[in-house]
């Protein structure tokens, strides 16, 4: 999956459907507390975006 921009966790789904909603859900969260991710909106206007990609 190379997405340049943002993309939301449903494009994570599709990239990845071996995973579950849950499992996406986790590592996301993870990437955003650990500063490798940083997410833009709430609910189901979320997206996300390379932390380095914002400086």
């Amino acid at each position: 999956m190379n997405y340049i921009g943002t993309f939301t966790k449903q494009n994570a789904l599709a990239g990845c459907p071996s995973l579950g909603s849950s499992s996406v859900e986790a590592a996301l969260k993870k990437l955003v507390q650990d500063g490798t991710l940083t997410r833009l909106g709430s609910g189901r206007k979320t997206h996300y975006v390379r932390s380095d990609a914002l400086e």
